[in-house]
């Protein structure tokens, strides 16, 4: 009898094992398997406050878009893995509004960039005691739908190694949550979650690397860049996975080349500047040259073409054939135009924070010159070298028929038709650009606005004469690489 109970014990306990064992060992072990993930990612953390690296960081990506520009026609903005992860970095776990005890559970937010699975998983640890896991969102990149910008879409949630349904998503993380996230980069990412879309704009990247103050406060070519890059988005292109990065590439092909010839003679000078540029974009420089070019000239200017001895009068005044005529020639009227100011202006591109990172890259104006052809047509081309890229903006023009009277001066006036850097006009509902205007009257600007060069009036460009010898009856008109005028 005894034997018979214990023998049932035996079996009653061997059951009751095996349903521990079916219904709460096994489930739990499998729940652990699947849900455990201790995988991590390192990030690489500057030794800096998150306001010293965004400042750093926008004018350090700035100048970096320029590094192949001389062999690729295209200015890359590009954010890295590691760009990213920094910035999420700073938005999260160096956030010090973040309560530490969140920290202490969930620790980490990372993304990781995958080319062979065209993918962005952005993950977030988690842990309790000795348990890890890991939610990831796996999305894909591709272009936002009517406006230029790119758009990551969220396809797949996962817990560890399990997958979740999209649609439950928002349990795991939240609109707000994404949201607050991607604001603390820094970075004008917008969170869509009716579409599981986190998307940037183009619009917001040039606002987010503020190019005018990357480049060293009030940067007219700069500024210039900006307008280019917001109102076309035509030449702006994608990568999503080179160099597991974000590439935004905006494509300065189109004004490489111009069909405004170049003239025969060019100065010495320009071609040192370039030169000298060039021969520092590609190194790290001294602590003389950091001095020099860093801090003691943010807008180093170069070697410049010699000024021209002649005013366009004087040029006038010499080629006087008779009482009744003279003119001046293409070749004159470029050595005029030439030794502006506006020539030999550059634009160094660095980080002004750092005394270790010794890297330069630069924009230098190395040319302006006109083209002379009948009609009265006038064409004046502005020569931008991008970082050893060359590229031209090409200012259209027609002269007047006669010589103008503004105010006290007698001018010669050119009406500015069209202006396009390569396939992008320049013109704004009718007037070109203040961005342009701005530029030109800056590299004629001679003293107080009485003693300048020449008046920039809407669309009108005028250079000045002497009213005692010129006058409105004056007329005027081209021939091929020569503007005449009729003494009356």
């Amino acid at each position: 009898m005894a034997a018979g109970k214990k023998g049932c014990l035996g079996k009653f306990l061997i059951a009751l094992v095996v349903i521990l064992v079916i219904f709460i060992v096994l489930p739990i072990s499998i729940a652990f398997i699947v849900l455990y993930d201790g995988n991590t990612k390192k990030i690489n953390i500057p030794e800096q406050t998150s306001t010293e690296f965004m400042n750093s960081y926008k004018e350090t990506i700035v100048r970096d878009s320029m590094d192949y520009t001389d062999q690729t026609g295209i200015v890359n903005f590009k954010i890295s893995e590691d760009n990213f992860n920094t910035l999420l970095y700073y938005a999260y776990a160096g956030n010090e509004e973040i309560d530490p005890q969140v920290l202490k559970y969930i620790p980490k937010a990372y993304i990781d960039i995958n080319p062979n699975k065209s993918q962005y998983v952005f993950y977030v640890e988690a842990k309790v005691a000795f348990f890890k896991t890991r939610v990831s969102l796996v999305t894909e990149v591709s272009e936002m739908e009517g406006e230029k910008g790119l758009a990551l879409t969220m396809h797949e949630a996962k817990v560890g190694k399990l997958s979740a349904l999209v649609d439950i998503a928002d349990s795991i993380v939240s609109e707000d949550t994404m949201d607050g996230l991607f604001t603390g980069t820094g970075l004008n990412f917008t969170v869509d979650w009716s579409k599981k879309q986190i998307q940037y704009k183009v619009t917001d990247l040039l606002n987010d690397f503020n190019i005018a103050n990357a480049a060293g406060g009030s940067n007219l070519f700069a500024q210039l860049i900006g307008d280019i890059f917001r109102d076309n988005p035509e030449v702006i292109g994608f990568d999503f996975y080179k160099d597991r990065a974000m590439n935004i590439e905006f494509d300065l092909h189109s004004a490489h080349n111009t069909d405004v010839p170049a003239p025969a003679v060019f100065d010495n000078t320009i071609a040192a500047t370039i030169d000298h540029f060039s021969s520092i974009k590609d190194r790290l420089l001294t602590e003389d040259e950091i001095n020099d070019y860093f801090y003691a000239a943010a807008q180093s200017n170069g070697e410049k073409p010699a000024k021209s001895e002649k005013s366009v009068q004087e040029y006038l005044d010499a080629n006087k054939t008779s009482f009744i005529s003279t003119y001046l020639t293409e070749d004159e009227f470029n050595t005029f135009v030439r030794g502006s100011d506006l020539v030999a202006k550059s634009y160094p591109f660095y980080d002004k924070t750092s005394m270790t990172d010794r890297k330069m890259n630069f924009v230098v104006i190395n040319d302006f010159y006109c083209d002379v052809k009948p009609s009265g047509k006038v064409d004046f081309v502005i020569g931008i070298n991008i970082n050893g890229y060359d590229t031209q903006m090409v200012i259209n023009t027609t002269m007047a028929e006669t010589l103008i009277t503004k105010g006290t001066n007698t001018v010669l006036e050119f009406t500015m038709d069209d202006i396009h850097y390569g396939s992008i006009s320049m013109f704004e509902n009718g007037q070109p650009k203040q961005i342009i205007l701005d530029l030109i009257k800056e590299g004629f600007k001679k003293g107080d606005a009485s003693d300048d060069l020449i008046q920039i009036d809407g669309n009108k460009i005028s250079f000045i004469m002497d009213s005692g010898v010129y006058s409105p009856t004056n007329t005027v008109y081209t021939t091929n690489d020569r503007i005449n005028i009729n003494i009356i």
